[in-house]
């Protein structure tokens, strides 16, 4: 699995290094973490990948729930 099939997923986004900028960045992350459909889509990656990787839901579990939590305030990359 790459990254191009993670995206095509909706699990993650592509950030191409001489495209990157700060704001592509930022706009990725809000993303990412801000709509329901990505989370979800990391949940089921999580538990696809969970039969060759031990561990990996329960990583991805606990960083959802902090985003949920409010313990990671997504809009803290646009302050500044």
């Amino acid at each position: 699995m790459n990254i191009e099939a993670i995206e095509r997923a909706r699990a993650g986004v592509l950030l191409r290094t001489e495209r990157l900028t700060p704001a592509r960045v930022e706009e990725a992350v809000q993303r990412a973490l801000g709509r329901r459909e990505y989370r979800q889509a990391a949940r089921r990656l999580a538990e696809a990948l969970a039969r060759d990787f031990a561990g990996f839901p329960q990583h991805v579990k606990s960083a959802l729930r902090l985003l949920t939590d409010g313990r990671i305030d997504s809009s803290a990359s646009r302050a500044g």
